[in-house]
């Protein structure tokens, strides 16, 4: 099932792009 391992693939990189943009978001928030 090639389709499953994309779609696990496109969900791990949102989680991470998720938590990469929170991640700023809050040192951004820190920092003002």
């Amino acid at each position: 099932m090639p389709y499953l391992t994309t779609l696990t693939a496109f969900a791990l990189r949102a989680l991470g792009m998720m938590r990469a943009g929170a991640s700023t978001r809050m040192t951004f928030e820190v920092q003002r």
